[in-house]
């Protein structure tokens, strides 16, 4: 059995999650993207956006809406929380 060979550049070092080396393999955009990204911020923002290209299904929502959209009487769902 041979080794797949691949032209993918190895993954800088800040790329530290399966999803985010997977995008990195598989999605040139992507790879040109976060090859670019020096910030803190942009680098949090591109592996949430990697953890999005690879698994759908999870769904990242890191905006701050305090807002209380239950009418009176009504009961909210109940918050559930992903693990790891």
């Amino acid at each position: 059995m041979t080794p797949e060979i691949t032209n993918v550049p190895k993954a800088p070092r800040w790329i530290n999650t399966e999803a985010g080396h997977k995008a990195w393999c598989e999605y040139t955009l992507w790879r040109g993207k976060a090859s670019k990204a020096f910030s803190v911020q942009d680098r949090t923002r591109l592996l949430d956006e990697a953890e999005q290209l690879t698994h759908p299904e999870v769904v990242i929502d890191d905006r701050q809406d305090t807002t209380d959209t239950t009418a009176e009487g009504e009961h909210p769902l109940p918050e559930t929380h992903l693990s790891a």
